[in-house]
């Protein structure tokens, strides 16, 4: 007679080991080194389940797959060469962080804005706006 063995799987846990939230200052600077490589699933670990993406003036919420794919394609027409965050702020639950995204063919940069917000002690990427740069 054959028997079936299972393997479950076990957890461990220690008591006094706890395993912090990051910040959102943090979870700010996983995302921008994610645009700096990039990286969409860097971007998208920290998505909400819909994430509103405007990409040069168009705008639409996508699910988390969808966005991946979006943000996939973006990095495929402009792959990366630098990306800076150079203003942040917060305003109560939501942080704010506006960059600029250096881009393979050497053409004006886009300016990136991002949102983040907090429930229940975790952060989640809100939303996501890449803009031509103005000229100044």
């Amino acid at each position: 007679m054959l028997g079936l063995v299972g393997v479950w799987p076990l957890a461990v846990w220690t008591p006094g080991e706890v395993r912090a939230q990051p910040s959102g200052e943090q979870v700010l600077r996983e995302i921008e080194a994610a645009f700096a490589r990039g990286a969409e699933q860097g971007i998208m670990r920290r998505a909400a389940d819909r994430i509103e993406i405007a990409l040069f003036g168009a705008n639409m919420l996508y699910s988390e797959a969808q966005a991946q794919l979006v943000l996939r394609t973006f990095f495929r027409d402009f792959p990366p060469r630098r990306f800076v965050f150079e203003e942040v702020s917060r305003n109560g639950p939501d942080w704010f962080a506006v960059g600029t995204y250096w881009h393979g063919d050497g053409a004006e940069p886009f300016r990136i804005y991002v949102r983040l917000q907090e429930r229940a002690g975790t952060w989640a990427l809100r939303s996501i706006r890449i803009n031509q740069r103005a000229r100044r």
